[in-house]
């Protein structure tokens, strides 16, 4: 159905501010195609397209990029830089003191599909960042004060992880 031919970004305006919204708001393929043809759409979609990597870029590389939208973004990255957490290293952390990813979640405070989630994603909320980063300057204190895992490489997994907890609270 195509209500003015002459404007594609109109069509799209007006689609998501009548009759179709309700129906095409939870579509992600007709979102990424009105978020190409204009940015401004993000806007007024459900908040899960608003952090959906494909719909960004999307929204990015669109030839009507709103620059607002696009300001936004970038100074959501260089934040989002700047407060992050180098799962590249915490993984070689976690190996290297003989954790188990359930363990290493644990003592971090989450669960081992979050800690999965992220690895894959690279991502986490900034409420978890501090936390996790200041677990993780404690961990690398305990492995060069304590040359750790050394000292307890005769340890079952169950009782390294009591000491390290151990350590941690101390």
């Amino acid at each position: 159905m195509t209500l003015y031919p002459h404007s594609r970004r109109l069509n799209f305006r007006i689609l998501f501010f009548f009759g179709f919204k309700k129906k095409l708001q939870k579509s992600k393929d007709f979102i990424l195609k009105a978020v190409k043809v204009n940015s401004s759409v993000l806007r007024n979609v459900d908040d899960k397209f608003k952090s959906d990597k494909d719909i960004v870029i999307a929204a990015i590389e669109g030839g009507n990029s709103d620059s607002s939208f696009v300001k936004n973004v970038e100074k959501y990255n260089k934040v989002r830089a700047s407060e992050t957490v180098n799962f590249d290293e915490l993984e070689l952390l976690r190996k290297r003191m003989l954790l188990s990813v359930t363990d290493l979640a644990s003592i971090l405070g989450a669960s081992r599909m979050s800690y999965y989630t992220w690895l894959e994603d690279g991502i986490m909320r900034k409420s978890n960042i501090k936390k996790v980063n200041s677990k993780i300057d404690k961990l690398e204190n305990i492995v060069s004060k304590y040359n750790w895992p050394n000292e307890v490489l005769e340890l079952n997994p169950k009782d390294r992880k009591e000491k390290l907890i151990e350590l941690l609270n101390s």
